[in-house]
């Protein structure tokens, strides 16, 4: 965690960005692994998505529908940094990203929307991947 703040502090805010959506992506991959009882290969030959790993934990009510939408809104502008060769992230994307989170995220600002954003996302999905964990406990194993 130590280092991933070092590197969104040190970052233009597109790599700041991408890093973090990698981050939040790592998770996902844990929660959805710990949930359904499988490993990274198994999950790796599924071919998700982003977008549907979030659907499958909100479906899951692994991670409830605010997180899910700021990791829905984090993808769009994920993908918005990543294929547009020469977009900068605006004042205005991090108002939408961070919109309706300033009550959760405390000293959340636009000048450290990133960093604030971090280890709210690394506790909150932790946290899932904890959540998954029990939830997978109490799922009968079903055998064909």
């Amino acid at each position: 965690m130590q280092h991933l703040l070092l590197v969104l502090e040190q970052q233009d805010d597109s790599l700041k960005v991408l890093r973090l959506h990698l981050f939040s992506e790592y998770f996902l991959n844990e929660i959805l692994i710990a949930y359904l009882r499988t490993d990274q290969a198994r999950l790796q030959r599924a071919r998700l998505g982003y977008a549907q790993k979030v659907t499958l934990a909100e479906i899951s009510h692994i991670l409830d529908k605010d997180c899910c939408d700021l990791l829905r809104k984090l993808n769009s502008l994920r993908q918005k940094v990543a294929h547009e060769l020469e977009y900068k992230v605006s004042k205005a994307d991090k108002e939408a990203l961070t919109e309706g989170m300033a009550s959760t995220i405390e000293g959340i600002s636009e000048s450290n929307v990133f960093v604030r954003l971090a280890p709210f996302l690394a506790g909150y999905l932790s946290g899932g991947v904890q959540l998954a964990k029990l939830a997978a406990k109490n799922i009968p194993n079903i055998t064909v």
